[in-house]
């Protein structure tokens, strides 16, 4: 419940409440999607570091996991996705290749992933890095 209550807020823009509502939703769940919905969240207000801290334990808790719902597939694929991007938006993209290559293992067809790969490479040539 705490996890819904602190999407309700999110969208409705209390950004204090919804996050406090997640973060207790961990409390009593720490393996809830409560982590991937406060993950994401950071993302969404370029709070990378927080972003990929969130991720990171999210991919941790459930990589290994037996559940292979297209629903739980997916969240861990966009849980790499967003440490690639949060790897990217704070300025270490050679770092991020590794994170879009194991969602891409997880989800070959997936686009925005694709997309997010093909960008972090570009951002490697044009810094002169590679």
């Amino acid at each position: 419940a705490f996890n819904d209550v602190g999407l309700a807020y999110l969208q409705c823009g209390n950004a204090e409440r919804g996050v406090a509502s997640l973060k207790r939703a961990l409390e009593i769940n720490p393996n809830s999607g409560a982590r991937y919905n406060l993950a994401n969240f950071y993302c969404q207000q370029g709070r990378y570091e927080e972003c990929m801290g969130e991720s990171k334990a999210y991919i941790q808790k459930h990589e290994h996991s037996t559940n292979d719902s297209g629903v739980h597939a997916q969240m861990l694929v966009e849980s790499y996705n967003n440490v690639g991007l949060s790897l990217v938006y704070t300025g270490r993209p050679e770092e991020s290749l590794q994170w879009f290559e194991q969602a891409l293992k997880r989800d070959p067809k997936n686009m925005r992933v694709k997309d997010n790969y093909q960008w972090a490479r570009g951002q490697i040539k044009s810094d002169g890095t590679e």
